[in-house]
Parts: structure tokens; sequence; C-alpha cells
């Protein structure tokens, strides 16, 4: 389909259309919002909170675990576990890049190779 459309003439694809919907720009305007990207870094536990507020509000985040990792262990998998249970609550995913650093993904948003 898509080659099909490639090939024509914008003439031609002009005249299969036999409906049109007008759209006023203000419409796009006010239902658009950025999604942003963060990079964070945690220290402690308590930084969950404030992780876990990103997360909520749709961001993507790059966070850095490499010093809370050096400092202790098991704090940071008590984060990452309640990171989890976030990120999977709001349909996100949560994927680890390398052994330093885990990606935060909001629901719309999808990571492919």
């Amino acid at each position: 389909m898509i080659r099909s459309l490639l090939g024509r003439k914008k003439k031609d694809i002009v005249e299969d259309i036999d409906e049109y919907v007008e759209v006023e720009e203000t419409f796009f305007k006010e239902g658009t919002s950025k999604i942003e990207l963060k990079v964070e870094e945690v220290k402690a536990y308590e930084d969950g909170a404030r992780i876990q507020s990103q997360i909520r509000m749709g961001n993507i985040i790059v966070l850095k675990i490499k010093e809370l990792k050096t400092k202790d262990v098991d704090e940071l998998q008590r984060l990452v576990d309640k990171l989890k249970k976030t990120i999977y609550a709001t349909g996100g995913d949560i994927i680890g890049v390398d052994e330093n650093v885990i990606l935060l993904l909001p629901q719309d948003v999808e990571l492919t190779k």
C-alpha cells in the first residue's frame, strides 16, 4: 500500500479522498504535552521518591546507579524493586542499559534495537 501511495501523483491521491474533516489549529496545541528525558543520579534510597514522581509525570529517565551500587548494594536493590513497582503500575518499562545505568520508560515509549 505504501509503495502504491508513493508511486502515485499528488493529484491522483487527492481525487481518491471522498471526505475530509477540518480541524482547528488550537485542537492540536491544547492537547499536546512533551515527554522529557531526565538524567538522574541516585545516591541513597531516599532519592527514590523524586524518581517515582518523574515516572508518574511520564518522563523518560536515565538513572545512574554507580554511586549507590558502590556504597550499598542492598539499598540499591530495595530502590530498584520500589521503582519497578511504580513503573509497572503506570504501564511503563524498566531496562538495564549497562551495569551502572537503568532506563525507565513511560507507557507510550518503546525501546527497539
